[in-house]
């Protein structure tokens, strides 16, 4: 079974492909799958949690949106590198199209956290821990040269994988390690591609509030619903109360260990229906559960429908024709899936006139500095983060830049280029913030 965590989180997510030196091993990939790999400057009919503003990118770079991510330690890498992220993330390539432009239209690209330091091709990759780690429950510290806002890929330590839901900005809770993958090194790759669809931003499409008029959910003929039910019951619930809550509550069924908890519909938006539900239930999307999941005997293995958890309503021009079918093992993102992404995450290409077109007036687009944070690697090297809002037409879009940077004992070198040093650069940012806002309140 696949399991996330359903927790809402500000997040906006981008995908792309790529080959094996980007990775940083030695896997072999498709020939036509490729990655940005240095970056100068992330559905339509499926569950998603970015429909109401709820979302916001992970932060532009250039003109991809990349996603950085990390293995927890080497161990992990070899684990999972060539057997479960490179093949996962192959599988979007090919229904996403490779590489991200302008012909595949999407702008997503994953990049492997490097140390900017070191100039070698490949890369010298990073891990997200330090030698201490032992596992995703005993971390040690993290690598305070990988950006605390990196995905970090962990082996699971449960029967199932699990990832967090999008992006989360740096603003709201900047904890290393916030973005996460748990890995169970027996799952398929199939499971893997469902998880890159959480960080891509989706939820399960059979949490749709209005699942129940594609699909029929037999709570009760889950595995472990009974053990769940007898738990409940000698806490002192009443039987009728611990079956209701065991079906329709996801913390009640979370307490009680019971699979039922990535089966119920978005019970925090049970007075806004369909806030997350965009278009047509997509019953191929790859965020669909197949029957068989976390079924019983006789369903699993000797075929009695009436004894299956989940089971498709079968409908002719819209109408149920009053049968029931199976739901099978979704392989590889569907169409919904794809222009989820597309729709998301577009290639924009300069206009051919951008050049020569005059600038928006300030009013059309405010840069406001939020704040200037640092993090001390050692005497000479620290990471900068520069938080921003822009408003634009519509409204505010949240940004985080950041930057590797080594002082020379006069100020502070990033990529290259003198820079102004942090504590000067911040009172600066404040003094254009206050002479922005000014200029807003006085058009």
């Amino acid at each position: 079974m696949y399991k996330a965590s359903n927790l809402l989180v500000l997040l906006f997510i981008v995908l792309a492909a790529l080959p094996s030196h980007v990775l940083g091993f030695a896997c072999s990939t498709r020939s036509n799958v490729t990655l940005v790999h240095t970056l100068s400057n992330p559905q339509l009919g499926n569950a998603n949690n970015l429909q109401h503003g709820e979302a916001l990118p992970w932060p532009k770079s250039g003109k991809y949106r990349p996603i950085r991510y990390c293995y927890a330690n080497d161990e992990t890498q070899r684990a999972l590198g060539c057997s479960h992220i490179s093949p996962a993330l192959t599988v979007w390539a090919r229904v996403l199209g490779s590489p991200a432009g302008p012909v595949t239209g999407h702008s997503v690209a994953y990049r492997q956290a490097s140390d900017p330091l070191v100039k070698t091709s490949p890369p010298k990759y990073l891990r997200c821990y330090g030698e201490q780690y032992k596992s995703l429950r005993d971390t040690g510290p993290w690598n305070m040269k990988v950006p605390p806002d990196t995905l970090a890929i962990h082996i699971s330590d449960e029967l199932y994988s699990a990832s967090s839901i999008g992006y989360t900005p740096g603003m709201w809770d900047n904890t290393p390690g916030r973005h996460y993958m748990h890995v169970n090194p027996e799952n398929q790759v199939h499971t893997i591609v469902h998880e890159f669809g959480h960080v891509l931003g989706m939820i399960h499409e059979h949490n749709r509030d209005d699942r129940d008029e594609y699909l029929v959910y037999r709570c009760e003929k889950l595995l472990g619903f009974d053990d769940a039910l007898a738990w409940a019951i000698e806490d002192g619930v009443e039987e009728a109360v611990a079956r209701k809550k065991l079906c329709d509550e996801q913390r009640f069924a979370t307490k009680y260990e019971f699979d039922g908890c990535a089966y119920t519909k978005n019970e925090w938006y049970h007075d806004r229906p369909g806030y997350f539900d965009e278009d047509e239930f997509d019953i191929d999307s790859i965020m669909m559960y197949p029957t068989t999941d976390s079924s019983n005997v006789e369903c699993n293995e000797l075929g009695i429908d009436d004894e299956c958890p989940l089971m498709k309503i079968d409908k002719v021009d819209g109408k149920n024709i009053g049968t029931l079918s199976r739901i099978s093992q979704p392989e590889v993102p569907s169409a919904g899936d794809v222009a989820f992404v597309k729709k998301y995450y577009p290639w924009f290409s300069p206009s051919p006139s951008s050049s020569s077109s005059p600038l928006p007036p300030p009013t059309k687009k405010i840069r406001r500095t939020v704040s200037v944070s640092e993090v001390q690697v050692d005497a000479s090297t620290r990471w900068r983060v520069t938080r921003t809002l822009e408003r634009e037409e519509g409204g505010y879009v949240a940004r985080e830049e950041d930057e590797h940077v080594v002082g020379d004992g006069q100020g502070w070198l990033a990529r290259g280029e003198k820079v102004q040093p942090v504590e000067e650069e911040k009172d600066q940012a404040e003094r254009e913030e206050q002479g922005q806002l000014g200029r807003k309140e006085g058009a």
